[in-house]
């Protein structure tokens, strides 16, 4: 997937729960199949940081963290300590 690109999900009966990309990635196509069945493709995500915006807005990764049972990322915006890391994330009990 790229910047642009849109997901689609089949609602027809003959390509039900399937899902399409559209756009010119790395195929260098105009629309392809990525998957049969819109679970097993969601299942098979991972989570990937955008190095470059991050760089962009004036962050490191050192300033990404997660609280206990956050499903999103914070930033950091207090002081780092001798190795660059935060001391602790601030909504945690110290």
């Amino acid at each position: 997937m790229f910047y642009g690109d849109v997901l689609l999900l089949g609602i027809g009966d003959d390509k039900k729960d399937q899902i399409w990309r559209y756009g010119n990635g790395l195929l260098n196509t105009t629309c392809c199949k990525l998957d049969n069945d819109i679970f097993i493709f969601f299942s098979r995500l991972k989570e990937e940081i955008d190095l470059d915006k991050l760089e962009e807005l004036g962050f490191s990764v050192n300033h990404l963290y997660k609280n206990w049972k956050d499903d999103f990322w914070r930033v950091w915006r207090g002081e780092e300590n001798e190795l660059g890391f935060p001391p602790h994330a601030p909504d945690c009990a110290q």
